[in-house]
């Protein structure tokens, strides 16, 4: 389900007196142009210890299906300041992405909170990110036993959105404290004269309802005790003199709708029909009799699932009363089998186990296995299919909103109507949409990485026209792959579907075999723009998490403090080694920042080091005809795009001269490819001899590394040979020990908390079994497995299973 995009923020909108079209047209109006995005996120587990890893996959839904719109999406971690830790823009692969954090050992404890959102979901404000609520523990730290003042609420919604004054009234409460958790209250309704009209108590999560018939010019005040705390008043809404309402009774298979016009006296203010809408598609239209009042029954077991919303409108289309419903039927869940094919819970013992889908539909799933009692949170609030049929389109915190689909039984139902009646009433403003005051789809998604400039003749500078760059990327895995980027008439080009992590080197040159020389003046490029917008106002999304008890504290320490003071030791003896080291030369310094590869490091035959040693002129040939004469062991020979380079005079027995290899930020590339680079954007060559072992043969190798960070001096105009590109954010691979190998059972001791994930499990017509392979760890005797994951049309799953 989507979350809905009726309720967009008032302040993309303007009103208009009159409304233009009907309520089915303005949502046609939505369907196709501003369908936004629901994020879930599946993390290993619930609660974690600072030197832990968060390992996470993100699912992106729009409307019932995964989402099509978004390539990129940045995930960020936030302290209980709002201030970032760490951000992560990842790419969006089959409607989903994967990645994680990792925790510093000497990160302070307290609740943390992970937000996500697209770049399309930013055109909506950020009510629309996804946002969750993650403790992290460190066992260092000292145990607050107190806890916050927190301050109660109470709320009052009347069923359809207003109190009439001489009618039975149904009225929801919802009890909370500033943070929206649920507190418990009872109390009492009073009139002006003081008379009882009405008692309450909470009854789910402090939510609850009663009916009372108002009076008109009555004022009524709520007496209430929270938590068995003090007395306090509260007012109810003010009682509406005239108006009309909606009341309503779920049956199984039924939905019973009283529409109350009794007490309307403005004719122009009575309601005409009763729309009944989900996932912003009409599924039915009623129109209402003249007079009196009226009586319908819905079919519930036809429609489909997910949040309903009932509306009256007048014969011009104005609404005039709302009530949401929740709609269970059962049909958006991924059917199957859980299988435990081998199952060993000895110490590093071999489990298999399976999940066989009924389905053929492609999907994409993750699975996390976890030592349950090393978990500090043992029950999930939150899954995919709570995120994405009910809390995804609620305002405001829903608390634990994945107890309602832990059963479809009637106490289920009861209570899920009441989060309908207390959350997200008057949720749109049909006003609004019905005369399309829509947001303006401002951010775009670019299809990955995307790189934007204008191409220019190196001779004039002016404009190339209607011709092609050509040149390669240079990866950081040494990938490279040759590339054409068409140029138009006004010299604009423009690179998109680049999916690359970490960063690259794009190094180009005309087509045209007269002239090859060109520069670029850059426009926008890389992926951050648009997805790097964390506001204050999200600070408001950080909501504590529950205050460790003394038990909680101390099961922390048991469980982890050990792995904190073999670290500690590991630290005090790493200080105490750096005090004696003496400072550092240029030499090493350049060696430390630019080299990552140990076997380019050290023993070069000459280093030439362009940050500390700039060249004093020409700057803007390439290296080799600046090295040419200046490197007594290399005799570099050739023009542009045909060098050849000899290390002294090596040579082999039947091929005659060797050439030395080329490398570009220790990945090899040609000399043509070299030939690009200018001289301006280099920080150090080495030279490695023949006995670098680098490269197959006895030819040596010469290194070039470009400038980054400080280091870069751009040149005096805005035109480059190269463009360094930023990446998504790498991510690492979970580690899965194979005890069945014998070199991997003389590891230390394995005591793991999260035994096993794996986000990559896809399926498919001819693959529809889910496999899961993984070994024990040295202590876990009860391991929790949770699988989750949808399926391309948008089918859910979540299954949890205990091994003991």
């Amino acid at each position: 389900m989507p979350k809905t995009f009726l309720c967009l923020a008032i302040s993309f909108f303007t009103f208009c007196s009159a409304f233009s079209q009907t309520p089915e047209k303005a949502l046609e109006n939505v369907r196709n142009n501003y369908v936004t995005e629901n994020i879930f996120i599946h993390y290993d587990k619930g609660a974690y210890v600072s030197g832990e890893t968060i390992w996470f996959k993100a699912y992106i839904m729009a409307g019932a299906v995964p989402s099509i719109y978004s390539s990129s999406i940045n995930v960020s971690l936030l302290n209980d300041s709002g201030k970032v830790v760490e951000t992560k823009i990842l790419p969006v692969i089959n409607s989903a992405a994967t990645g994680e954090f990792t925790l510093p050992r000497d990160l302070k404890q307290g609740s943390y909170t992970v937000t996500a959102y697209t770049k399309r979901l930013v055109n909506f404000g950020n009510a629309f990110f996804y946002s969750h609520a993650i403790p992290i523990y460190n066992p260092t730290s000292v145990l607050q036993v107190s806890k916050a003042a927190f301050t109660e609420n109470l709320y009052f919604m009347p069923e359809g959105g207003n109190i009439i004054g001489g009618i039975n009234n149904n009225i929801a409460f919802k009890s909370v404290d500033r943070f929206g958790f649920p507190v418990p209250v009872a109390g009492e309704v009073s009139d002006s004269k003081g008379t009882v009209v009405a008692v309450f108590e909470a009854i789910h999560d402090g939510m609850g309802k009663f009916q009372f018939l108002a009076q008109t010019g009555e004022r009524y005040t709520a007496s209430v005790v929270f938590n068995n705390s003090e007395k306090r008043k509260f007012e109810l809404p003010i009682v509406k003199i005239s108006g009309s309402s909606i009341q309503v009774l779920q049956g199984d298979k039924k939905i019973h709708v009283l529409v109350n016009r009794e007490k309307v006296s403005d004719q122009s203010e009575a309601p005409a029909f009763i729309l009944g809408v989900i996932n912003n598609e009409v599924v039915f239209r009623n129109d209402l009799p003249l007079s009196g009042n009226a009586r319908m029954l819905i079919p519930s077991d036809k429609l489909t699932s997910g949040i309903m919303q009932l509306t009256l409108f007048t014969k011009e289309n104005k609404p005039l009363s709302e009530r949401l419903l929740f709609i269970n039927n059962d049909e958006f869940y991924i059917k199957g089998k859980f299988l435990r094919e081998t199952i060993s819970l000895n110490p590093r013992g071999k489990n298999q186990l399976a999940y066989a889908l009924a389905d053929t539909m492609p999907g994409t799933f993750s699975v996390s296995v976890t030592d349950l009692e090393k978990e500090l949170i043992s029950e999930e609030t939150e899954n995919i299919i709570a995120r994405n049929m009910l809390s995804g389109h609620l305002k405001g915190y829903i608390h634990n909103p994945a107890y309602y689909f832990r059963n479809n039984d009637a106490k289920t139902k009861f209570h899920i109507d009441l989060l309908m009646l207390t959350h997200g009433w008057r949720r749109y403003n049909w006003d609004q949409v019905l005369n399309a005051k829509l947001p303006v789809m401002q951010f775009k998604d670019d299809d990955y990485i995307t790189v934007k400039g204008t191409a220019y003749n190196a001779v004039n500078n002016k404009p190339l026209k209607n011709t092609s760059l050509t040149g390669f990327i240079a990866l950081k895995d040494s990938t490279n792959e040759f590339i054409t980027v068409p140029v138009d008439e006004e010299g604009k080009f423009e690179l998109t579907g680049l999916l690359f992590q970490d960063s690259a080197k794009f190094f180009f040159q005309n087509s045209d075999p007269k002239n090859r020389a060109a520069f670029v003046q850059m426009g926008s490029h890389g992926i951050r723009n648009g997805l790097n917008y964390i506001p204050s106002s999200l600070v408001g999304f950080v909501k504590p998490t529950v205050a460790p008890t003394p038990k909680l504290a101390e099961d922390v320490k048991n469980l982890y403090t050990s792995a904190f003071e073999n670290d500690s030791k590991i630290l005090v003896l790493k200080n105490v080694q750096l005090a004696s080291v003496r400072a550092k030369s240029k030499e090493k310094v350049m060696e430390d920042k630019y080299v990552t590869n140990k076997i380019f490091a050290g023993g070069s035959h000459t280093t030439l080091d362009f940050v500390n040693d700039p060249p004093k002129s020409n700057l803007n040939q390439n290296v080799f005809e600046y090295l040419k004469g200046r490197l007594s062991s290399v005799n570099i020979s050739g023009s542009m795009g045909n060098y050849f380079l000899n290390f002294r005079g090596a040579r082999g027995l039947v091929t005659g001269p060797i050439p030395m290899a080329i490398f570009l930020d220790e990945h090899e590339i040609t000399t043509q490819q070299a030939s690009t680079i200018n001289l301006s954007e280099v920080a150090m060559i080495k030279v490695l001899g023949t006995g670098f072992v680098g490269v197959s043969g006895s030819g040596g190798a010469l290194a070039i590394y470009m400038k980054k960070g400080a280091d870069f001096a751009s040149p005096t105009n805005t035109f480059v040979k190269s463009i360094g590109i930023e990446g998504y954010s790498p991510t690492k691979e979970f580690f899965s020990p194979d005890y069945a190998l014998p070199k991997n059972n003389t590891a230390d001791l394995d005591n793991r908390s999260t035994i096993y994930w794996d986000p990559y499990l896809e399926s498919n017509s001819e693959k529809r079994k889910l496999v899961i392979p993984f070994y024990n760890s040295d202590k876990a005797k009860k391991l929790r497995v949770v699988l989750t994951g949808f399926t391309a049309d948008g089918k859910l799953l979540y299954v949890e299973n205990v091994l003991e």
